[in-house]
């Protein structure tokens, strides 16, 4: 699809995300300067979850300001991805994690490589991100 008919239907997105109040999830490549034009026009009061976030430091420092959510696919948490480099700038309290992303490594996998790389433990990086996702989705 065209790039307007593309806008005209994430506009709508984000009008039925403030009716409904629900997060939006969006998988932004290569768009991140019209994602930040995007959400100054309509500043929307519900969360913005970034699927697959592979996100640069300025990325990274503008979306926290906006109390945005950065889940993390395995794919993107080893080097030399721009996320690997920038991981520990992560805010904890906008992190989330994929389980959707098969043939590259178990959940358990996953989780034990991320709390590697925030040096937390296993059980507080679950808390955090049980809570992250509660917060998250409303419930």
């Amino acid at each position: 699809a065209s790039e307007k008919v593309q806008l005209n239907w994430f506009e709508r997105h984000i009008e039925l995300s403030e009716q409904l109040g629900k997060s939006l999830v969006i998988h932004c490549v290569k768009s991140e300067h019209l994602m930040r034009k995007i959400h100054k026009e309509f500043a929307p009061k519900q969360a913005w979850l970034f699927h697959d976030f592979n996100g640069n430091q300025q990325q990274i420092e503008f979306w926290s300001d906006k109390k945005a959510y950065f889940s993390l696919s395995p794919r993107h948490l080893h080097f030399p991805t721009k996320l690997f480099r920038n991981i520990q700038s992560l805010p904890l309290e906008n992190l989330l994690v994929e389980t959707d992303e098969y043939g590259r490594s178990e959940p358990k996998g996953r989780m034990l490589l991320l709390g590697e790389q925030l040096e937390l433990p296993m059980t507080e990086l679950q808390q955090i991100l049980a809570a992250n996702w509660k917060r998250a989705y409303g419930l």
